[in-house]
């Protein structure tokens, strides 16, 4: 038989906790420097093959949900999945 030293951890209070959980600042400089380094190596690719091409638009209510949906929920999603995993 299997002995449980304390009770099992719901997973509702594993991502409570993992939210309440604060990075080190160690951490938050390394992510910014990779995520800068990212965006300097991703701009000379995009702007040397012409990939990126900028314009003005005129449908906002599209622009802003499409930015949500693309920056800002997986990252979310993300953080929750490898915080509690």
């Amino acid at each position: 038989m299997i002995k449980m030293n304390a009770p099992a951890s719901s997973p509702v209070s594993v991502t409570i906790s993992a939210i309440k959980t604060k990075p080190l600042h160690r951490d938050i400089f390394e992510a910014l420097a990779l995520y800068t380094l990212f965006l300097i190596l991703s701009g000379y690719v995009g702007f040397s093959s012409g990939l990126f091409k900028f314009g003005l638009t005129q449908e906002w209510p599209l622009f802003i949900t499409v930015a949500v949906i693309a920056v800002i929920l997986p990252e979310f999603l993300e953080e929750i999945i490898f915080r509690v995993g």
